[in-house]
């Protein structure tokens, strides 16, 4: 671990409201998330339930949200998997986080999701997600973020 702090420049044109003090985290909490992410893919959210609090809130990219018992959110979270026949997943980038001055566990993961619904039609987005762990380090907080992608247009 490197004991020399990066240099902040007291000009910065923003303040941040929530931190700005973060460092590499712990990789158990990354490797929580990526198996989040495989149960997605794989369709049994149960298989990752072990990871969650007992209540957990959910910002998803639709601009809807879930909250509430974990085992509630999980399930409504399962009903939609359902609606898909596959789903696979690419993972881009993932990096574990510790605001030092919050005591917070974070981590960001970015990826491509391609899914195939029951009717046979293949969606595929963007997405990427923050999500947090709680003093007991389980996942109490998801912020995700998306961006449908367009296939490309067919040459003329």
């Amino acid at each position: 671990k490197s004991t020399t702090k990066p240099e902040v420049s007291s000009t910065l044109p923003y303040t941040a409201t929530y931190s700005s003090k973060f460092e590499m985290g712990e990789t158990k909490h990354a490797e929580a998330i990526l198996a989040a992410w495989k149960a997605w893919d794989d369709g049994n959210l149960q298989a990752s339930r072990k990871f969650f609090a007992d209540t957990t809130h959910f910002y998803l990219r639709d601009g809807s949200e879930m909250h509430g018992p974990t085992d509630s959110t999980i399930a409504g979270a399962q009903m939609y998997r359902n609606s898909f026949t596959a789903v696979k997943s690419t993972v881009h980038a993932y990096m574990p986080l510790k605001s030092t001055d919050k005591k917070e566990n974070w981590v960001c993961i970015w990826g491509t999701e391609v899914s195939t619904d029951k009717k046979g039609k293949v969606d595929s987005v963007d997405l990427q997600e923050t999500w947090r762990f709680n003093k007991a380090g389980k996942i109490d907080l998801l912020y995700q973020f998306g961006r449908a992608l367009v296939p490309p247009a067919a040459p003329k």
